[in-house]
């Protein structure tokens, strides 16, 4: 089995070049691709070598331009999905949002994926992996760019939300109901705050001190927002894509990305996950490979016998209709048969020096009991 891996993630990757990548095309034809995208990075991978991956890359995306991407290949590829849906790779270590994204991008490709994919199968295998490193974390960890975004705004009197999605629920948790007004198109409670009209939201930015929006841009009107210098807006944008491009008017909003967020968590450290997630992935990959390995040679025997069944009726054919004993025929047919299958067999274990256990795996495949 081979695996290979692209990321464009923060920091390499700008937010404004990830929002340009955000959302790909249908899945290649022929080709399965496990594609994630949250508001740090967009991995894609595949089963397959890297020579694929012009292949991927014009079917997802055409012929736009490209950010630079981390390749990685085979276990190392494996190893980062496993840190990644782990939230190894997060800028607070185990973020918990990663963890349900990457479980939805996986359940969106197994509900389009062909019967028996390796790829789910690599998937799902990097997704047990990356649950067994959050068993090991040292403290719960639900930091996340919500709960930075908070930090950020705290100081300020009452915060606009806008959205009502995920990201905007993280945000009436981690500042609280009293301290927010969530904006939202759809006139449902968010965290158990009532949402307000979404058409009303220009004229509460207009006043407000601080707002965080959590949709995917744009949103046209974030930039023509009528401020004083005296009273600049704090707008903190997790969208992705962003709601509003960077204003220049740096004096009347104070705008803040999803990058310069992330850039303000400070770094943390799980020695234990990070030792539990390697030595987790080196093992998963092996069984990984060494299961599609076996599968082949399975595959290899199958035809080896079907060719050796097919050549032997052939010449025995003219046997049976001038045969008296077309019994004896048929016995002398069934032993040719299985002594060719065998053969190889039998000769490897004859002129091969074997260990002990590379002997045991061999009695076990014939079925034989050596004690």
């Amino acid at each position: 089995m081979h695996l290979t891996g692209l990321s464009f993630a923060y920091p390499a990757v700008s937010a404004s070049d990830r929002a340009e990548i955000l959302e790909p095309r249908i899945t290649p034809e022929g080709i399965e691709v496990f594609v994630l995208s949250t508001c740090l990075r967009v991995e894609l991978a595949w089963s397959g070598g890297p020579e694929l991956a012009p292949t991927v890359l014009e079917q997802l995306y055409g012929s736009r331009p490209l950010p630079a991407a981390k390749m990685r290949t085979d276990l190392d590829s494996f190893h980062h999905l496993a840190r990644v849906a782990g939230g190894l790779e997060s800028p607070r270590i185990g973020e918990a949002e990663v963890l349900s994204q990457f479980r939805q991008a996986l359940e969106h490709m197994a509900s389009r994926a062909t019967a028996n994919s390796t790829l789910v199968s690599a998937v799902k295998t990097a997704l047990g992996v990356a649950r067994a490193g959050r068993r090991t974390l040292s403290d719960p960890h639900d930091g996340s760019l919500a709960a930075a975004a908070a930090r950020m705004v705290a100081s300020a009197g009452q915060v606009v939300v806008l959205g009502g999605g995920a990201m905007g629920r993280a945000m009436v948790m981690n500042l609280g109901p009293s301290k927010v007004a969530v904006y939202a198109r759809h006139a449902t409670p968010v965290a158990g705050v009532p949402s307000r009209p979404w058409e009303d939201l220009p004229g509460a930015l207009a006043s407000c001190q601080a707002a965080v929006s959590t949709v995917p841009g744009p949103l046209p009107f974030l930039g023509k927002l009528e401020r004083s210098e005296e009273d600049p807006l704090l707008l903190v944008d997790l969208g992705m894509p962003p709601a509003v491009a960077k204003p220049e008017d740096t004096e009347r909003v104070i705008y803040l990305g999803v990058d310069d967020v992330a850039s303000s968590m400070p770094p943390t450290s799980e020695p234990e996950a990070e030792e539990t997630v390697a030595i987790e992935s080196e093992k998963a990959w092996g069984r990984l490979t060494v299961s599609q390995e076996a599968c082949s040679i399975i595959s290899s025997v199958v035809d080896i016998v079907d060719k050796a069944v097919d050549d032997e009726v052939r010449r025995f054919a003219g046997r049976f209709s001038a045969a008296q004993e077309p019994e004896q025929v048929l016995r002398q047919l069934a032993h040719t048969v299985a002594r060719r299958i065998i053969h190889p067999s039998v000769s490897l274990l004859g002129s091969t020096p074997l260990t002990p256990g590379e002997l045991d795996v061999l009695a076990r495949a014939f079925g034989i009991d050596r004690e």
